[in-house]
This record gives C-alpha cells, sequence and structure tokens, in this order.
C-alpha cells in the first residue's frame, strides 16, 4: 500500500513538473513589445542625422530614393538603437542604392524622434512618442482606469477587432487619432487598452 502511495505521489509530481514547463514555454515564447532595435522610416522629405543630440549634422537622410534606372521610389529606413526623454533616437542607416550604384556605408548617429514614423502604407503599429511614457487606458477616456505605462519608444501593434480599433479626430490629417486601441505585451503579460494621440504616434 506504501509503495502504491509512493508512486502516485511521484508521478503526480512529475505530471506538475511537466505542466511547469510547458506553462514557462509558452510564457517564454510570448515576446515583450520592443523598445529598440526595430525599422522606422523619416516622415519628411529629408532629415537630418547628427553626430551627437544638437551636435554636428553628418548626413541627410532621404524619405525615398530611386534605384539607378529604375522609376519606383524605394522608402528609406533606419533602424533605432535607442530612444531618450530629450527628444532624440540613436539610429544606424544604410543608403540602399546611391548616384554610383553601389551601396553606400552604415551611418550612425542621432535624429529627432519627431521626424520618425513607423508606417509606411498601412496604418498597423503605433510608437510611444511622449517621452513619459503611454498610459495605456481601459477605455477611450482620459479619466478611464489606468492598466498600464507603455515605456518611451514602445513598439504596439493596433487591435482591428473592435471597430477597427481607432477613434478618430475632426481633421483630415490620416492618421492623426484621438485615441487608438492596441496590443501591449509585458513579462508574458497582454494588455489590450487605449492609448492618447499625445501619448503615440504612427
Amino acid at each position: 500500500m506504501t509503495k502504491k502511495i509512493t508512486v502516485l505521489v511521484m508521478a503526480f509530481i512529475l505530471f506538475i513538473s511537466l505542466l511547469s514547463i510547458e506553462n514557462h514555454n509558452v510564457f517564454a515564447s510570448v515576446k515583450d513589445s520592443p523598445t529598440s532595435d526595430y525599422r522606422m522610416h523619416p516622415n519628411k522629405d529629408r532629415i537630418s542625422l547628427y553626430r551627437k543630440p544638437k551636435g554636428k549634422k553628418i548626413y541627410t537622410i532621404n524619405k525615398i530614393i530611386y534605384e539607378p534606372g529604375n522609376p519606383i521610389s524605394i522608402p528609406q529606413a533606419v533602424y533605432v538603437k535607442n530612444f531618450y526623454k530629450n527628444g532624440w533616437a540613436r539610429i544606424s542607416y544604410k543608403e540602399q542604392y546611391t548616384k554610383k550604384k553601389s551601396p553606400s556605408k552604415t551611418y550612425k548617429g542621432y535624429v529627432k524622434i519627431s521626424n520618425l514614423t513607423y508606417n509606411v502604407h498601412d496604418f498597423v503599429s503605433v510608437f510611444v512618442y511622449n517621452t513619459k511614457g503611454g498610459t495605456l487606458k481601459k477605455t477611450p477616456n482620459k479619466k478611464s482606469k489606468n492598466l498600464a505605462t507603455v515605456p518611451l519608444g514602445t513598439l504596439v501593434d493596433i487591435d482591428h477587432a473592435n471597430n477597427d480599433g481607432v477613434l478618430y479626430g475632426d481633421n483630415n490629417n490620416f492618421p492623426e487619432f484621438l485615441w487608438v486601441r492596441v496590443e501591449y505585451y509585458k513579462n508574458g503579460k497582454k494588455y489590450i487598452g487605449w492609448l492618447s494621440y499625445k501619448d503615440a504616434r504612427s
């Protein structure tokens, strides 16, 4: 009888261990919403790249360029390494084509966060623009319950399941929304809530 109980206890412990490993793998597979090392684009025809914030200008990045002999425009992308609360971002950039028909070198420096956008064609994600972070709300109302504080530079996807996930303002400057419903991941936990336009940009 004692032996049977011992076997049952060991089997139960093994089951709990396997369940724990499975749950760990599930949560480990859920990545936190990125705060850096993702691709963005200039939101103006030309933006300036500086050696340091408010420092010497070292390069001009075009919003689009044309491959030699090809009339199709190519949107340019930069890779954000860090966002800073002084309104600057550290980036790296490599122009895809030059007038010499060969790739240019990689440039590293700083650009103003206000000169960057994530979306080029489709409105799929927003990034937190407010240097103090964005407050994720339960409903699109500033008096609504706070669900989480989303740090500066965090990229979050729009949750299109709820009325397209966007409440627009009165202007026609797409996509200047009043509120946007997003999915935010932190420590394996998923939050769905609303960010205000004062906190996030496209």
